[in-house]
């Protein structure tokens, strides 16, 4: 079936899910941030008396956990396009024949990039990871993008695939 029929299904040539709470540095930081808000707010309730306090410590621990387990980073490659996700903040789609270049790089997500997440860089442009030091760089028209992957030579045989010869 023709590519551009209505009725075509895409085919996947590569799906990678990463998960912030897997990166080493963020499961330091989490307990460490809810050891210390929760000190902090439960000794404030226990001085003062306010028992509402303890809703705001239950809801602030909540949300500090949500913030920090519930993102994760899905790269998928499609003989149509290169899906980049990182949820709940960032969607990004590029059609492949879009990209005009990528080719897998090593690089220090805190010298760098200024760490895991979504950011801009002067060297990378769009940079989304979530951990690791190995990525993906790509252009498509004024797009540049680095995205991190613990898999780069198979995002690049993919995108390969996809782009077909050129």
């Amino acid at each position: 079936m023709d590519r551009a029929h209505p009725m075509y299904v895409p085919t996947v040539l590569f799906s990678e899910v990463q998960y912030l709470a897997r990166n080493p540095i963020v499961l330091a930081l989490v307990p460490a941030s809810i050891i210390t808000t929760s000190v902090l707010l439960l000794a404030t309730a226990y001085q003062s008396g306010n028992a509402h306090l303890l809703w705001v410590w239950a809801g602030v621990t909540l949300f500090e956990i949500l913030l920090f387990v519930a993102p994760r980073m899905r790269t998928t490659v499609t003989d149509r396009e290169l899906r980049i996700s990182f949820f709940p903040f960032y969607w990004k789609t590029i059609p492949v024949e879009n990209i005009d270049t990528f080719e897998a790089v090593r690089y220090d997500a805190l010298s760098e990039t200024g760490g895991w997440g979504i950011r801009s860089s002067r060297r990378y442009g769009r940079v989304v990871n979530v951990r690791g030091n190995q990525a993906v760089t790509l252009t498509a028209g004024r797009t540049r993008m680095l995205i991190g992957t613990q898999r780069p030579d198979e995002l690049l045989a993919a995108l390969a695939t996809a782009a077909g010869p050129r």
